[in-house]
């Protein structure tokens, strides 16, 4: 799919939610689908099927033509289903890139410790921060700021244990714990160790110019607490 042709966004959809004081999350839940996809919808990535049209006219008791939803010839011809949604992102390896048949989740990624509660008080934050990282076509660099025991690394193992994360991000996590004297060239090593790469030179700049080439335009998330 390319993304970048004939993208038209869907400025009636994103003018309907936003009247109603709606979040992409709020929709996305009414009509059992991602934040993401409606992110991608409003932006006219990509083209809510014919099941979830159906459900976004029901939730907004909006005609099609009202909504935007009529289908164009401009359209890019992606569109997301119920069971289709995720092969709609992009999912190509470019050359010298490693084929990930499974999804590649760091060993390292500490364990969630909030249980089924969820993290409390820290919701709006979370969604704030997936909406981030959903904006971007390519690469997308997010920072959680704060003073040290405010919560950044709990916020940041519940980020990658999200089940709406891993699914956009469905080509897997790596994971960096830095530390007061941080080894980047090991930790880079690791990274490429995971991958299944090694570089020329095993040095900061080859160590990153193997994994960049390795994780190509796979859609990963890497977090560097």
């Amino acid at each position: 799919m390319n993304e970048g042709k004939n993208v038209v966004p869907n400025q009636r959809l994103s003018d309907e939610r936003i009247s109603r004081g709606w979040s992409q999350a709020y929709v996305a839940k009414q009509i059992d689908a991602y934040a993401f996809m409606v992110h991608r919808w409003e932006h006219g990535q990509t083209f809510p099927g014919p099941r979830y049209r159906q459900k976004l006219l029901q939730l907004f008791n909006k005609s099609a033509e009202e909504l935007g939803l009529v289908p164009r010839d401009t359209d890019n011809g992606a569109q997301d289903t119920p069971h289709g949604a995720l092969a709609a992102l992009p999912h190509k390896a470019t050359p010298g890139s490693v084929g990930l048949i499974e999804p590649l989740y760091d060993p390292v990624i500490p364990s969630s410790l909030i249980g089924p509660v969820g993290l409390v008080g820290r919701e709006d934050l979370l969604q704030k921060l997936k909406e981030r990282l959903y904006a971007g076509e390519h690469v997308v660099l997010s920072a959680i700021n704060g003073l040290p025991g405010v919560g950044k690394t709990a916020l940041a193992v519940e980020l990658v244990h999200n089940r709406e994360v891993r699914a956009y991000f469905r080509d897997g996590v790596l994971w960096a714990g830095l530390g007061p004297v941080p080894n980047v060239t090991g930790l880079l090593g690791r990274w490429g160790t995971l991958l299944g790469v090694t570089p020329d030179h095993r040095n900061i700049e080859g160590w990153q110019k193997a994994i960049t080439t390795a994780i190509g335009e796979r859609r990963m998330l890497l977090v560097i607490d």
